[in-house]
């Protein structure tokens, strides 16, 4: 049938969790057969008679969820939990202490941050120290020199580049972007090297 408070700790006797040493065990067997008679008697109150490890149903809500305490009883008012388990759904389960919630959330938030700190560090940009702050690397080294050194007419440039076909019609015209972005960063990078000197 369904468990209730009086019978779930007789269903987790049969767990592996079980100790068969322990207090529980050791009433069950002295009081058998004053059981059998058909005399009653309050378990809680007996166990604290002894010393030792004992289990405790300390939280029910039948039939669904019992939680058992394991307990190291010092004296009739003195005991120290050592573990708890839950019987959820008729199924026996070890509940985790407090050092291994935390060190598993501890471990797994770490590794969470390693992974963003990883993925940002290969997407930063190079820091650099004469001018005190991060630069982009935004062309390569050749474009700059055949821009820098070049004497071109801009107005030139600019007008753009027209091809007719057979025709004699334009086909295409547009502009030289290609100067005109090599042009502007030759200037900013002027303008930086101003700035820092």
């Amino acid at each position: 049938g369904a468990l209730t408070p009086q019978s779930v700790l007789d269903y987790f006797a049969q767990s592996p969790f079980y100790d068969p040493t322990s207090n529980n065990a050791v009433l069950r067997m002295q009081t058998q057969y004053s059981v059998a008679a058909g005399t009653a008697f309050n378990e809680a109150e007996e166990l604290k008679r002894f010393v030792g490890i004992e289990f405790a149903v300390t939280y029910s809500e039948p039939p669904d969820l019992f939680i058992i305490e394991k307990r190291d009883r010092k004296s009739p008012t003195e005991a120290h939990p050592v573990a708890a388990y839950y019987v959820l759904h008729n199924s026996i389960y070890q509940a985790p202490d407090l050092y291994s919630v935390l060190s598993n959330r501890l471990l797994s938030s770490l590794f969470y941050l390693r992974t963003s700190l990883s993925s940002a560090r290969d997407k930063k940009t190079d820091f650099h120290p004469r001018t005190g702050g991060n630069r982009y690397k935004v062309i390569k080294e050749q474009a700059v020199p055949d821009a820098k050194n070049a004497d071109i007419d801009i107005e030139k440039e600019m007008q753009g580049t027209a091809e007719q076909n057979k025709d004699g019609k334009v086909k295409k015209q547009g502009f030289n972007t290609d100067f005109l972005l090599a042009r502007a960063l030759q200037t900013t990078v002027n303008n930086a090297s101003q700035s820092a000197q």
